[in-house]
């Protein structure tokens, strides 16, 4: 974690079950997006790039950072790199796709919460929610 970043975690609460994860679906074959990459970063002030990973074997994005209490209230942006990962799969893509790399951006209000960000893709269309839970509630 870069210092940047490490001034914004200042004062802010965090939980052991608090985080972020980002599930993805490749919504041409109705199975998970296995290979995509994502970039996530802390927006503001004192933005940072937290992670750049892929989507693993379960549809989730897996990096220890995005589980830990790095991810805090404040602004995110998370990018889907949809273009690249077609062409991997030799989808039939123009030289200027219709989605290359597709950011999204959403906000943590409260610090203990854990947030689950679903999103479906294709090389012709993007569909992201945001869900998110208090880990201390029953």
């Amino acid at each position: 974690m870069g210092p940047s970043l490490a001034g914004a975690l200042r004062g802010a609460r965090r939980s052991m079950n608090a985080g972020l994860s980002i599930h993805v679906m490749d919504a041409t074959r109705n199975a998970v997006a296995t290979g995509l990459r994502v970039e996530v970063y802390f927006l503001g002030e004192h933005a940072a790039k937290i992670c750049t990973s892929e989507v693993g074997a379960a549809g989730v994005v897996e990096d220890p950072a995005l589980a830990s209490g790095v991810i805090v209230p404040g602004e995110y942006e998370v990018v889907f790199h949809v273009g690249e990962f077609y062409r991997k799969r030799g989808v039939d893509m123009a030289s200027i796709p219709f989605l290359d790399a597709v950011p999204f951006r959403f906000g943590i209000a409260e610090g203990l919460q854990h947030c689950r960000v679903p999103v479906r893709v294709s090389p012709w269309g993007f569909a992201a929610g945001r869900e998110c839970t208090d880990p201390e509630q029953p």
